[in-house]
């Protein structure tokens, strides 16, 4: 496939892809993906692009540049990019890589828990699931005639799962517990139902307490706290995408008034949600 971005080598290709309505208002979704075997005349220079960027370097070297320091990436690294910030990646010696510009879902969240923590290069040598998993999304979007929006967005989930900063207490390897792995994937999946501590933590089979200090220990919100992050997340998506009324999104995402949702909104983004819709992604 040729590529016209000067370093590309023709070995090389992508593909871009057309979020559906749903997976835009629901899922994770790629908006294209790719691997490039590139030589040494590769750059890439970007002042805003709305999307993040994962980017596994399977083998040369390159270099990354973003809020004024350079970083460097080598064989078994992963870039990690709000690509929506001033940055430059290149190579000197070529490298080759498999890429995706993702978007959606809790993606700002997750992506701000990540770097935060580990850097916008993480060192995955070691990590062959992390790798594998890379490599299978880029896959899939190369491949698939059509692709399966609802599978893409739960490895995609998968990838930033595995790269997230979240000691699990008593157990080794970075994980969550079940529990509270358990009480995220229903607090993700039933964000705009009403949820109480007592009920996600009879889910999964703790006392309020217990579970409570459980969670917070292992990904350092409070439970109540990580279901308003989550509806804020989900709403931010909706004022971005959807035609729909303040009111509507803010109903839709599980919040039991306009003014508490206005309120809420603006207490952790800064903005009204009027206000933020007339912003680009933010």
């Amino acid at each position: 496939m040729l590529i016209p971005e000067k370093g590309v080598l023709p070995r090389s290709t992508m593909r871009f892809w057309s979020p559906s309505a749903t997976a835009s208002e629901l899922y994770f979704y790629v908006l294209c993906a790719g691997r490039f075997i590139c030589d040494g005349d590769y750059h890439l220079e970007r002042k805003d692009y709305q999307s993040y960027l994962a980017m596994y370097v399977e083998s040369g070297e390159g270099f990354l540049e973003i809020f004024d320091r350079r970083y460097s990436a080598s064989a078994g690294d992963l870039i990690l990019i709000d690509c929506r910030t001033p940055h430059r990646y290149y190579t000197t010696t070529g490298w080759d890589v498999y890429w995706l510009h993702f978007h959606g879902n809790v993606s700002p969240r997750l992506y701000e828990m990540i770097v935060s923590h580990k850097g916008h290069v993480l060192n995955a040598r070691g990590r062959d699931d992390i790798r594998e998993c890379t490599i299978t999304i880029v896959d899939r979007v190369l491949q698939e005639r059509f692709l399966d929006e609802a599978a893409l967005s739960a490895l995609i989930h998968t990838l930033l799962s595995k790269l997230l900063p979240l000691p699990a207490a008593g157990s080794t390897g970075g994980h969550l517990s079940r529990a509270v792995a358990e009480g995220i994937s229903l607090i993700q999946a039933r964000y705009s139902q009403p949820l109480r501590l007592d009920h996600i933590a009879r889910s999964v089979g703790l006392s309020p307490f217990h579970f409570a200090r459980l969670f917070k220990a292992q990904t350092k919100f409070a439970p109540h706290e990580f279901l308003i992050v989550t509806r804020i997340d989900r709403a931010k998506i909706l004022l971005q995408m959807s035609p729909r009324s303040v009111k509507e999104i803010g109903f839709g995402c599980g919040f039991r008034s306009e003014v508490s949702f206005v309120t809420t909104f603006k207490r952790r983004t800064g903005f009204t949600p009027t206000e933020f819709r007339k912003k680009p992604y933010e």
